[in-house]
């Protein structure tokens, strides 16, 4: 049965254990066959884009997030107080 779903999932990308609490959500997801955007594998890493290719990587990136933002009914957020940085509250703008 395909899920009703599309979940994007919102949560800092800075740190080891960020990355262990993301890795987490997308196993459950998967698990339970709900798709979902999740920045860390779509986003891609604007430090390994050649400089003169940045600025059109980084606009990619912010429409594929928005688009999925728009298109999810389903946000899961992590909110750990203890991030350094905090993304998700802007996600959540």
């Amino acid at each position: 049965m395909k899920s009703p779903y599309y979940a994007y999932i919102a949560s800092p990308l800075f740190h080891p254990e960020d990355l262990k609490t993301i890795q987490f959500i997308e196993d459950q997801l998967d698990h339970y066959g709900i798709p979902y955007f999740s920045p860390r594998k779509e986003g891609g890493d604007l430090a390994a884009v050649p400089p003169e290719e940045r600025q059109a990587a980084a606009k990619k990136m912010f429409d594929d997030n928005d688009h999925a933002i728009r298109n999810c009914n389903l946000m899961i957020v992590n909110l750990d107080p203890t991030a350094k940085y905090p993304t998700p509250v802007s996600d959540l703008g």
